[in-house]
């Protein structure tokens, strides 16, 4: 609650409530709502990023006074297997669709630089079109030594937004 009063004077108008893991257990799920609560008391509007969470765990954030809800795609259906095993797309895409029918905003993208080729970037694109998120942030893998993609070379930011095979606009004949 520091940190969102902190957010609060310091001029932000959203806070966000962030856990790492596969899913958020049901005891510290009832604190987060409990807290998004106070942060919705505060004048700000509350987001999280909780793991795969099902409908009605949602709608208790929701509840709770939840603006939006985080769950990124991270890449392709394609390519996803290539990077997480502890969880399907699918169950990424059940998330999203659950968080849309009780109602909160949702926020989703991806990582670029993990690998995927240019038509993983565009697959993603077309997923999110699809679910008609309302915001979405793409991100780039910086890898770190130690971990399984920590060898990985940096992909430089204008070329994971740009293909960088040449084109030509002109018409022919």
């Amino acid at each position: 609650m520091q940190k969102a009063l902190e957010a609060k004077e310091g001029g932000v108008r959203r806070f966000c409530i962030v856990t790492s893991g596969r899913k958020t257990g049901p005891e510290e799920l009832r604190k987060i709502a409990s807290m998004v609560g106070k942060i919705r008391g505060l004048g700000l509007l509350p987001c999280a990023t909780l793991g795969l969470l099902e409908k009605d765990e949602l709608r208790l954030l929701r509840d709770s006074g939840l603006e939006r809800y985080h769950h990124n795609l991270e890449t392709s259906e394609r390519f996803f297997p290539l990077i997480c095993s502890t969880h399907t797309y699918g169950d990424k895409l059940k998330t999203i669709e659950a968080a849309k029918e009780v109602g909160l905003s949702v926020c989703s993208g991806g990582i670029f630089g993990l690998g995927e080729s240019w038509q993983d970037r565009i697959d993603m694109a077309l997923a999110l079109r699809e679910l008609n998120v309302d915001s979405v942030p793409v991100n780039f893998l910086i890898p770190v030594h130690g971990t399984p993609m920590g060898n990985t070379a940096p992909l430089p930011p204008l070329r994971g937004v740009k293909d960088h095979k040449p084109f030509s606009l002109h018409a022919s004949g």
